[in-house]
């Protein structure tokens, strides 16, 4: 690649490996001075499970809180049934994996303001797994569709106060590993997968109702690393970018959820000190609430928007030798990521949305190439 050209409105910026060799180099170099060796603030000490309140939705009261009293004995039923997944000596059983599901159901519907559709979900996937056998490959086809629709549920939710980053990394850990359940394999070959699961979908809701990540998937989905170069994965997000102004309206919500999480990796790519570790955990947490949410959930464009002011409050920590011009990208970038209506449906909004994601693209390419000019 010789150089492309990223659009954003009037503004044009020229992007790829020979725009700037060393600009990422700079860049990491950049964020670790500015970030400094502090690493990502830890969590708050967690409350016992015997706090038994629990986060609203997000379409709940303005608050996002509410307490309410939820049935202890359901959560430790739900503890049990995913403890004993991993017990068995040769993996998750049948018998094991339905009442894992229902007790899943279970807990969710305790949780505030539970939406009935994705409970009743889970529980046909447990009565047709059911009704199944755990070795064919239909088993893994509708446990997935039942772990599908818990995620459905959760990630509606911010988690309990003072707990959001657990909330947000047991989402990622729990998102990452039904991704890993494959419908061309047995159910019961798949143990690990379908044992980290359970692991952390128990542990969001957990951490939904103030308790302690109890199987510590919450932490396991905080340790990415980046795998690829900055200049990578900026050219990756600018991609996935593009995409998504040639998707139908039908094929947003995916191709939305894709760039979002590329540009989580731009940010992971760029934290070599592990200082960015919350935001990093916010902007995938936002591209996973679009990706599982509802076809006519109102709360798309907002979540979209939360994740892109993220990803550019990243680039107000940089001290570069042209703040000045830098400062021109992301005002523009804020204001046109500033433009998406929160409550509005993507479909009525979708040049706006597309221009937001191309404006904060091109802030980072500008951050890469102005930087390589740092002392």
């Amino acid at each position: 690649m010789t150089g492309s050209w990223l659009r954003s409105g009037t503004r044009q910026l020229a992007v790829g490996p020979h725009a700037a060799p060393e600009s990422s180099a700079c860049l990491i170099a950049l964020l670790a001075i500015t970030l400094g060796a502090g690493g990502c603030a830890t969590s708050p000490q967690r409350a016992p499970v015997e706090t038994i309140a629990a986060a609203h939705s997000e379409g709940g009261p303005a608050a996002g809180y509410a307490p309410r009293e939820i049935p202890r004995e359901s959560l430790n039923r739900l503890a049990s049934s995913v403890e004993a997944l991993g017990a068995e000596p040769q993996g998750p059983q049948h018998a094991g994996v339905i009442d894992a599901l229902r007790q899943l159901a279970n807990a969710i519907e305790l949780l505030p303001e539970p939406w009935r559709y994705p409970i009743e979900a889970i529980r046909e996937s447990a009565r047709r797994l059911e009704a199944s056998d755990g070795d064919t490959l239909s088993g893994a086809d509708r446990l997935k569709e039942g772990l599908e629709a818990a995620l459905q549920s959760l990630v509606t939710r911010s988690g309990f106060p003072g707990h959001e980053l657990d909330f947000q990394r047991a989402i990622g850990s729990f998102s990452d590993s039904v991704e890993a359940i494959r419908k061309q394999r047995p159910l019961l070959k798949q143990s690990k997968s379908i044992t980290v699961a359970f692991r952390a979908a128990a542990d969001a809701v957990f951490l939904a109702v103030g308790g302690e990540s109890h199987f510590g998937e919450a932490e396991a989905g905080g340790s990415d690393v980046a795998q690829v170069s900055l200049e990578g994965s900026v050219d990756a997000a600018r991609a996935e970018v593009l995409k998504l102004g040639q998707t139908n309206w039908t094929q947003a919500r995916q191709a939305s959820s894709l760039a979002l999480a590329s540009l989580a990796d731009v940010v992971a790519a760029a934290d070599r000190r592990n200082a960015l570790g919350r935001k990093v955990s916010a902007i995938r947490f936002q591209a996973e609430r679009v990706r599982y949410s509802d076809s006519l959930a109102f709360g798309r464009a907002a979540w979209i928007k939360a994740g892109l002011l993220a990803a550019l409050d990243v680039l107000d920590t940089l001290r570069l030798n042209d703040e000045k011009r830098l400062s021109g990208w992301t005002r523009a970038a804020r204001s046109a990521v500033g433009s998406i209506e929160d409550r509005q449906s993507l479909a009525f909004q979708r040049a706006a949305v597309q221009d937001a994601f191309r404006a904060t693209v091109d802030a980072f390419v500008a951050a890469t190439q102005l930087s390589s000019t740092c002392r």
